[in-house]
């Protein structure tokens, strides 16, 4: 068993007495702490908000103590494996729950097989530890939690009582072997760290929140990455009406840019009624200037107008909105007023 001082929550006082969250009433049998040794201190540079900024050199020692008289303390090295992992989920009918199991599994390209950066690589995250035992934890003395059990049996924790099993005490861990005490201590680690996630970071999306649920229990940090990259289907009907429909506005721009480019008259045909109202040029039956529109344009009705050259004697021609028979048509090598 370490030394308190080497400890970096439990530096004076027994174990378990000094692991105490008030207002909390449960009595764990069980503790964790850190080592607090140079690789600790590489793994907490970066204060409570952030991760080591490089890899540490070494991880973390795990010590879990408990009331086992034979052998309280054990040590371990937590590590991070990286891994990609294809989820396959299938559910017989609409209303049935989902049946979920990885179906293919590799190594993370680009990251190490087991890295020594983990989930409680700040000094933030890391007093998860402190909070673990408490979780589930009996309100009584000497009376072992589900935690506690769990690690013991996985089966014990359905039951009401630990009374009646073969153990002597729940919390003593020596006769189980080494690899099955590491896996269900990853696997009660993993799901303590991951439900201090934000429920957005799980999955995907928001979800309900418990109030005050950071009043008393700390609160991890995680973020959230998609890999995939995002895949788009074509609706091929409405493809081909919005390319008819770009490439009518195309043949639009493009016959006006041809048009005005052609036109060299200026644009003064901004209505044709103004244009026949008190013109020399086109003979129409006196009606007063009182005519509206309307009325003038019955008095139009027939009329045949063209846009002409009123003075194509003159070296200087003149170009104006008349009905006379006797006036030239535009040249293009002639010039106007």
């Amino acid at each position: 068993m370490p030394n308190t001082t080497e400890l970096l929550f439990h530096k004076n006082g027994s174990w378990l007495t000094s692991n105490n969250l008030d207002p909390i009433d449960a009595f764990p049998n069980i503790c964790f702490d850190i080592l607090d040794n140079e690789v600790a201190r590489e793994h907490f540079r970066g204060g409570a908000s952030f991760y080591p900024a490089s890899e540490p050199s070494g991880k973390l020692s795990l010590v879990v103590s408990t009331l086992c008289q034979s052998a309280n303390a054990t040590i371990c090295e937590i590590g991070t494996s990286y891994l990609d992992t294809i989820v396959s989920c299938t559910r017989s009918t609409p209303s049935d729950d989902l049946f979920c199991q990885a179906v293919r599994a590799r190594h993370t390209p680009g990251f190490p097989l087991e890295g020594n950066t983990t989930a409680i690589s700040t000094s933030r995250a890391v007093t998860l530890l402190q909070e673990m035992p408490f979780t589930l934890a009996s309100v009584s003395t000497m009376v072992p939690g589900i935690l506690e059990m769990y690690l013991q049996d996985p089966l014990l924790v359905f039951s009401r009582s630990f009374m009646g099993y073969h153990y002597e005490d729940p919390w003593c861990y020596s006769d189980l072997p080494a690899d099955v005490f590491e896996t269900r201590l990853a696997t009660a680690l993993n799901t303590f760290i991951r439900s201090s996630y934000n429920f957005s970071i799980l999955t995907g999306a928001d979800g309900p929140t418990l109030r005050d649920r950071a009043a008393i229990w700390s609160n991890g940090t995680a973020a959230w990455s998609e890999f995939t990259e995002s895949v788009y289907l074509v609706n091929w009907t409405w493809f081909a009406i919005y390319l008819l429909s770009t490439l009518a506005l195309a043949i639009c721009a493009i016959t006006n840019i041809v048009l005005r480019s052609s036109i060299r008259a200026p644009d003064f045909l901004t209505s044709v009624v103004a244009l026949t109202r008190d013109t020399p040029f086109v003979a129409v039956s006196a009606g007063g200037s009182y005519l509206g529109a309307a009325d003038q344009l019955k008095r139009l009705k027939g009329k045949r107008v063209q846009i002409r050259d009123i003075q194509p004697q003159e070296e200087v021609g003149k170009i104006a909105f008349s009905d006379a028979a006797d006036s030239s048509r535009l040249d293009w090598d002639r010039k106007y007023d």
